[in-house]
Parts: structure tokens; sequence; C-alpha cells
């Protein structure tokens, strides 16, 4: 990387490091120009307008040791569905851009949903009546 960025070719060096595959053996071998705190941060402009969609937006509050920390915003902070927006986008983005990260932990998402009970049709016919009922 130092002859491209010796030769002043800064077009080049963008191009190379916006490629997925080239971008991610930069990052596997310690060689990619940007640190995984500016990979991040790229990640989530390119999920914000997806987010201003949804009148949401997201914070970057820091990255320690292949832990992503970020903030929702707007309708986002608290929505029901802000875990399904974290795991489609944002999450997806920050993995692109960073592998190195093992995890996406995010202040102001609403706990997942309990299960709902499923209730069926009771299966025609007569209904069956408890032994400890009968006389």
């Amino acid at each position: 990387m130092g002859v491209v960025v010796g030769c002043d070719a800064a077009e080049v060096l963008r191009g190379l490091t916006a490629d997925d595959v080239v971008s991610g053996l930069l990052v596997l071998h310690d060689l990619h120009p940007l640190g995984t705190e500016e990979r991040v941060r790229a990640a989530l402009d390119g999920v914000r307008p997806y987010l201003g969609l949804h009148e949401g937006g997201v914070e970057l509050l820091g990255v320690d040791d292949g832990v992503v920390r970020l903030r929702l915003s707007g309708t986002c902070h608290g929505c029901a569905s802000s875990r399904v927006t974290v795991n489609d986008a944002i999450e997806r983005a920050v993995l692109g851009a960073a592998p190195e990260v093992y995890r996406v932990e995010v202040d102001g998402v609403a706990d997942a949903p309990s299960p709902l009970l499923q209730i069926e049709r009771r299966p025609p016919g007569p209904c069956p009546v408890p032994e400890e009922a009968t006389p």
C-alpha cells in the first residue's frame, strides 16, 4: 500500500478499498489504510438513508476489542421492529465493512417479543371429558 500512497494515487487506493474482496483481504492481512472505526462510520453512513426512510438514525458510540456499540435514535429507538432493522441493515453493513468485528451492541433496541401462544381449533367430534370428572 505504501507504493500507492507514495505515488499520490489516492483514487487508486480508494478504488481498491471500495472493492469488497480486496478490502477484506487488506483487513485480513492488516494492510487496510482505514481503521476499524473509520470503516464502521462509512458503513453507517451507507445505511443512514435507509434509516431516514423510517425517521430514525444511528450513532456510533465506540469500537472496543471487536465490539461495536451503537445507539438508535428517532423512531428506531425503542421500536419493536428496531431489532429487525439492526439485524437486516446495520449489522450487515458493519460486518461487511469490518469483518474483524464479532459483535454489534445497540442501545435502544427493544427486546425480542415473547412468542405468541398458538391456539388451535378443537378437533371435530364430541368434547372429551376428563376421567376424574366422570361419576
